[in-house]
């Protein structure tokens, strides 16, 4: 599983995987997981091509900025169907909501923006939304779930918060107690 409050991981012996799937070096793997941490964290060394994009996350909630726009355009002539005006209104007021919520908040606003309005943009957009020459709600919707481990999954974040902002007690696991 790659969301949720832990990630699990399957260790297998003796399989063979061709090289053409092989993500990074022979033998890297933890160094494949740990570099989209360490970019997101900015402990690696700056792209000298221009200005290092600030957060990953933001640049995504860039692209669903844009893809709202688009989609707003591509059923301009529908909105007057209160229903695809009020699901894009609503989209938009998200958005905007996530946009300008701060630090650790914001991180977790943004990833599950993106994981909500998605499927309301495909569904308003219908099958443009589904064609490679489309619109981009489709690609953004299967971008959502691994956006919310960048950095730390989503529940670990809303568990930060409750920890740290609010001072809730840490969560607890364990299966509940057996009564005598």
């Amino acid at each position: 599983t790659v969301d949720g409050d832990r990630t699990n991981i399957t260790f297998y012996s003796d399989v063979r995987v061709d090289d053409r799937y092989r993500v990074g070096p022979v033998n890297g793997g933890w160094g494949v997981l740990r570099e989209a941490l360490n970019a997101e964290h900015g402990t690696v060394e700056r792209d000298n091509s221009g200005l290092h994009k600030i957060a990953v996350m933001t640049e995504h909630a860039l692209l669903l900025a844009d893809e709202v726009d688009r989609t707003a355009a591509a059923v301009a002539d529908r909105l007057d169907d209160e229903s695809v005006a009020y699901r894009l209104g609503r989209s938009v007021a998200r958005l905007e909501a996530a946009l300008s919520t701060p630090e650790m908040f914001g991180r977790v606003a943004i990833a599950q923006t993106l994981r909500d309005i998605t499927p309301d943009l495909m569904d308003i957009a219908g099958t443009t939304a589904a064609v490679p020459s489309g619109l981009g709600a489709e690609y953004l919707f299967r971008l959502s779930l691994p956006m919310g481990i960048y950095g730390g999954t989503l529940d670990v974040f809303r568990n930060m918060i409750a920890q740290h902002a609010l001072g809730l007690g840490k969560p607890n696991y364990s299966p509940p107690a057996k009564r005598p």
